[in-house]
């Protein structure tokens, strides 16, 4: 999907706003037929879900990436309950803070019971913003200075 593409395509699902913290790992290409795998260098790297559906998510970076780069992310929908998928860099754009990055991504691939649980919370979290309730997502103190493996 390109930036331009129309609003009938890029509203094909329901786009949830809602700010979540994620990581994601660049991955490399395999030999034909062979799977997608993480970089033998990639770190986890943090970014922040600003929205999503069930077709991609919208997130803030420090890091360019061209398009197409293809990473497998973790979202977390709920705490200690992510929702991993790999997917492809569709567009991006530079914002007005210095260094920071808005990032559109598409899910490439996703299992089934992934893919359901970020549909059910999606689903939920519109009910629950249509019964007038405020939409948050607490990010704990210090979030941004814990070790990835700490979690």
């Amino acid at each position: 999907m390109q930036q331009n593409d129309s609003v009938e395509e890029r509203r094909r699902y329901f786009r949830l706003n809602k700010v979540m913290p994620a990581h994601f790992r660049m991955l490399r290409e395999g030999a034909e037929g062979e799977a997608l795998a993480p970089a033998d260098d990639a770190p986890r790297e943090r970014i922040f879900v600003v929205d999503i559906s069930a077709g991609g998510f919208r997130a803030t970076t420090h890091r360019r990436m061209p398009l197409h780069s293809l990473l497998q992310s973790d979202i977390y929908v709920e705490r200690n309950r992510p929702v991993t998928a790999k997917c492809r860099v569709v567009w991006e754009r530079e914002l007005s803070i210095p260094d920071m990055w808005e990032v559109g991504f598409e899910f490439t691939e996703i299992e089934q019971t992934a893919w359901k649980q970020l549909v059910d919370f999606i689903v939920d979290e519109r009910a629950r913003a249509t019964r007038q309730q405020p939409v948050t997502w607490t990010i704990e103190k210090g979030y941004l200075n814990r070790p990835i493996g700490g979690e």
